[in-house]
């Protein structure tokens, strides 16, 4: 069944390409990454596709750069999807190397064992998205750790990763072999129909003029769209084309919100 196109009451949008093309790699591959600075939208898009679905959601931190801790969110975050997962899968994370040790091994034995674990729980499909994986940059323990899960993990579970930069693990082989879907920041910006929806949404009627000025001012990066869209709602009818150019202005209004709500403080609803 195809995803129909709808704008929320907040301004954002649904985006059925996407959500299609996760829908395809979950059923063709074991992993998709998507890579994407601030403001393109990867949580908003991850929470939007598994709305449906039986999801283990973890969001990586600081703590997540020592392997132990790391194996103990994993499990914690499985256990909400499947709450029947076996006393193997503690065991398994249990035995995870100290926080200071490099063991190559023995991560990779970790993660073998956990996705035994997993293969005999899941009765159905579960995807595990690991958001904000590039606080692992600098933690090769850990991000091991994830890869060897990737690479071990049993039919049932499709993996996500989301962040910011390119991931702290190799990929190339996936992707070549087609067992890695990649969704990177050109995908994720908004297309010149998807900007005239939420301009449309946002002035009460459609405007190609003012879709157009907004699509080349932002150059689809969802979070600018949506605040130009949102200062030309509040704008009269008459007073649109002059916000347009005080948005243009390099020191203008939707520049300095950008660094004030967005760079400046990262709001969760954008990242």
């Amino acid at each position: 069944m195809g995803r129909s196109t709808s704008v929320t009451l907040n301004g954002e949008i649904s985006r059925p390409r996407l959500l299609a093309r996760l829908d395809e790699a979950a059923v063709a591959a074991r992993l998709t990454v998507l890579v994407a600075g601030a403001g393109y939208g990867k949580s908003t898009l991850l929470r939007s596709w598994t709305e449906s679905q039986p999801t283990a959601w973890l969001t990586l931190g600081p703590d997540d750069r020592r392997p132990g801790t790391l194996a103990r969110h994993l499990v914690d975050a499985l256990r909400v999807a499947t709450p029947d997962l076996s006393a193997d899968m503690l065991l398994a994370a249990s035995r995870m190397p100290g926080y200071d040790v490099d063991e190559d091994a023995g991560i990779t034995a970790v993660a073998a064992g956990m996705a035994e674990a997993l293969d005999g729980a899941l009765r159905r499909q579960t995807v595990l998205i690991l958001d904000d994986v590039h606080e692992l940059a600098d933690a090769p323990a850990s991000a091991m750790l994830v890869d060897a899960l990737v690479r071990h993990a049993p039919r049932s579970l499709h993996v996500v990763v989301a962040g910011r930069d390119q991931l702290p693990f190799r990929t190339a082989r996936l992707i070549a072999h087609g067992q890695a879907i990649e969704i990177l920041a050109s995908d994720l910006a908004f297309t010149a129909a998807e900007t005239a929806e939420l301009v449309g949404r946002a002035v009460g009627a459609d405007d190609e003029s003012l879709a157009a000025d907004v699509q080349q001012l932002t150059g689809g990066w969802p979070v600018a769209a949506r605040l130009a869209a949102e200062a030309l709602a509040a704008a009269p009818p008459a007073e649109r084309g002059a916000m347009v150019d005080t948005l243009r202005e390099p020191q203008g209004l939707l520049l300095r919100y950008m660094a004030d709500e967005v760079i400046g403080s990262e709001a969760e609803e954008v990242l």
